[in-house]
């Protein structure tokens, strides 16, 4: 998947209708799960990744604290859930605490969106006004995943990102910065062919009002490959102080580790069903390499069921 945030919703609902007839029985999203947020805020190193802080953060732990619950509380409630439809409004409420204190705030979009105006109102200001900014944030969370969830009664969205690389990252940033800048290749990424086919490909989709050839170029194994060799190889090959760029690749195979293993942990919650992942194109390739090579795992790919 891809992020843009000009699009309208009306452009995705074609995107949606395939993705609904495939029928995931889960849904991952690109939001660092709270286990993980708890762990790596305690790490001075770690201070200014946004995923790590912010308003979503603290609302979760005022809502810990208002709740008397925990992060392994508010889990362990999350999991006995079956549906997000046909909850009542009380009950709506009491789960949009629990996913707030989970640090799960499009799962808690789920419940929102079943409340009346005046029950949207009467929720903490703070709540209501964290919600209703990610009903209108153009992230593809909210507008593909969470839309999605809903249509589907699903009981929430799993956090499947990790950011547990960002200190080794952090480590070479000055000499990527450096090399990046010395180097014509890396410097004009934008004006490689690869790239501006995918642009276009937005636009284009964009201008007829309907993403779907969009998402299904994405999803497609030229792109994906030019992507590869034009992006994320471009750094082993551009001379680097130190050997920064393979310090660079290391900790991004770590980011696709730690997301393919948080996928597996998704997948263990409806074992032999579909679970849909909607990330950044960037992370496909690699996704595309480390999960088949689990046991029991068959991968599906979008461009296969995107289709009108």
């Amino acid at each position: 998947m891809f992020n843009y945030e000009e699009f309208a919703r009306p452009q995705l609902d074609s995107v949606l209708a395939a993705l609904e007839r495939w029928k995931p029985a889960a849904i991952g999203i690109e939001r660092v799960p709270g286990r993980e947020i708890e762990d790596l805020s305690r790490r001075p190193s770690y201070a200014q990744v946004p995923q790590l802080s912010g308003e979503v953060v603290e609302l979760a732990q005022d809502t810990q604290a208002e709740l008397g619950i925990d992060l392994e509380d508010a889990l362990a409630q999350i999991a006995a859930w079956s549906a997000s439809d046909n909850v009542d409004p009380l009950e709506a409420r009491r789960r949009i605490g629990i996913a707030l204190a989970a640090y799960e705030p499009e799962t808690a979009l789920l419940y929102w969106w079943q409340l009346n105006s005046e029950a949207k109102e009467a929720l903490p200001a703070g709540v209501a006004a964290l919600l209703r900014n990610l009903d209108e944030s153009s992230n593809e969370r909210v507008q593909l995943a969470a839309r999605l969830a809903a249509r589907l009664g699903l009981p929430r969205l799993w956090s499947i990102d990790s950011q547990r690389d960002k200190d080794l990252f952090a480590s070479v940033l000055p000499q990527l910065q450096a090399g990046i800048g010395a180097s014509d290749e890396a410097s004009n990424l934008q004006d490689q062919p690869w790239f501006v086919e995918s642009e276009e490909a937005l636009q284009n989709g964009m201008a007829r009002g309907d993403l779907l050839s969009a998402y299904r170029f994405y999803n497609g194994p030229d792109y994906e490959a030019a992507q590869m060799v034009g992006q994320f190889d471009l750094l082993n090959r551009v001379p680097i102080e130190a050997d920064a760029g393979r310090v660079r690749q290391a900790a991004w195979d770590m980011r696709n580790l730690g997301i393919a293993a948080q996928i597996r942990r998704a997948s263990a919650s409806v074992p032999g069903e579909r679970v849909l992942v909607v990330i950044g194109a960037g992370h496909k390739p690699f996704l595309d390499r480390l999960l088949p090579e689990t046991l029991d795992l068959r991968m599906a790919q979008p461009i296969d069921f995107l289709t009108d």
